[in-house]
């Protein structure tokens, strides 16, 4: 069995048709905004439901505790969410991996015991328009927006993927404060992107894109210092030498203009 929290839900996702049953009669006893096929059953939250909710918390929290040797977190205050239940098939001949969940700064990184390249293939698909890359058998996610999160939390709630079981571990206290991280970052970052508006035109003499890396503006700033320095005008005209001069010196200028910004925002 496996419990998923999101800040919306709680998922129960089971391979064990006893026990789905019993949970799936549990439910159905004591809530009464209920929806469901044969295999999925879902409960929404009702205000005058609370005591029953608390109690199927704690009856959730003593299941996980004996699947999965594990204490959910919050789960006292978790009675607003929307419940769903889930009967997996398995496939026998489906692979089962395990992916355990950590967060860095804007990263969101998957954890998997075994990643081979048609899984890998998959993630980017499902991912797209995310920056990804994969280090051994992670697959790291650069946060985007908020869809980024939307898609987290659908691939994490379900555990068939292509032709493998995937059993995703979550902690919700680390993915909360994931989330108040990545607030206080956009607002760094936004507040930056701000200040390198204002400094736009020495980015368009370094010939770069406002609001890049560091490293970019220096390597270009390298390379065009280079390219204009007066050494190496030395058998031109009095007149290029003096249109090349000037063009060294805005980009130095521009550089130098530039330099605390990036200081400043580390």
């Amino acid at each position: 069995m496996q419990i998923i929290q999101t800040l919306q839900s709680i998922s129960i996702n089971t391979q064990d048709l006893s026990c789905f049953n019993e949970i799936k009669t549990i439910m159905n006893k004591n809530f009464s905004q209920n929806i469901g096929k044969k295999a999925k059953l879902l409960s929404f939250y009702v205000e005058n439901e609370i005591p029953q909710r608390k109690y199927f918390l704690k009856f959730l929290s003593i299941l996980n505790k004996k699947y999965n040797n594990e204490k959910l977190v919050n789960i006292s205050t978790s009675y607003y969410k929307t419940f769903k239940l889930t009967l997996n098939s398995i496939n026998p001949l489906s692979i089962i991996l395990h992916c355990k969940l950590d967060f860095n700064k804007k990263q969101i990184i998957l954890n998997f015991d075994n990643l081979d390249k048609i899984l890998i293939t998959y993630l980017k698909n499902y991912f797209k328009e995310h920056s990804v890359i994969t280090i051994n058998n992670q697959f790291i996610i650069t946060y985007k927006d908020d869809n980024t999160l939307t898609l987290l939390d659908n691939l994490c709630s379900c555990n068939e993927h292509l032709n493998y079981c995937i059993n995703f571990s979550l902690s919700e206290l680390a993915y909360l404060q994931f989330k108040k991280e990545i607030k206080s970052i956009l607002k760094k970052d936004n507040r930056f992107l701000n200040i390198c508006q204002l400094l736009e035109e020495h980015f368009k003499t370094l010939g770069v894109e406002v609001g890049v890396s560091f490293d970019e503006v220096r390597n270009k700033y390298l390379k065009l210092s280079k390219m204009y320095h007066p050494d190496f005008h030395s058998e031109k005209s009095e007149q290029v030498k003096e249109i090349l001069r000037q063009k060294f010196q805005a980009i130095n200028y521009a550089y130098e203009c530039l330099k605390p910004l990036y200081k400043n925002a580390s």
